[in-house]
């Protein structure tokens, strides 16, 4: 594509990440956008509905819920500012703030925990999200994320 006012190439790609594959904690799909040309050249006499310079973000199909990255050339203070070679990763996973193992959200790890695991192992899958459950993080959910779990509830490990 090429940009509005100097007719600079940007080349680019939206990959769509399969939610049964890379899990996140609400179930949604990741999306990455990758640069490889990256010309931010749009810079004046724009009209006021086209904007200047690139806008870039995702909004859904009624235009009012959305993220947006830049637009006009303005970047949050921590958002990095994007190049040739650059990515984007759009997820729900967040930080990795929350506390490993708490499989029930109550910000202890415990019996209960191991519990909600046992019961996913044995069919009961809406009882814990597979994002969280996979403790050893193999991309899988099974008697090895049980077995590390243990472990951290007897003290044998922080992770």
């Amino acid at each position: 594509m090429r940009t509005y006012q100097n007719n600079s190439t940007e080349t680019f790609q939206l990959i769509l990440l399969d939610p049964d594959y890379y899990a996140t904690p609400t179930g949604d799909g990741e999306f990455l956008m990758q640069y490889m040309d990256f010309n931010n050249t749009s810079y004046t006499s724009g009209t006021t509905n086209h904007g200047n310079y690139c806008t870039i973000g995702t909004e859904d199909h009624t235009m009012t819920v959305g993220l947006q990255y830049t637009y006009n050339d303005t970047w949050h203070p921590a958002a990095m500012e994007l190049g040739d070679g650059k990515s984007l990763l759009f997820t729900t996973r967040g930080s990795n703030i929350r506390l490993s193992g708490d499989l029930n959200y109550d910000e202890k790890v415990d019996i209960n925990d191991i519990l909600l695991l046992v019961d996913y192992n044995l069919g009961y899958e809406g009882m814990v999200n597979e994002f969280f459950g996979d403790i050893n993080g193999d991309g899988l959910v099974n008697v090895m994320d049980m077995v590390a779990l243990i472990r951290m509830v007897l003290g044998y490990t922080n992770s």
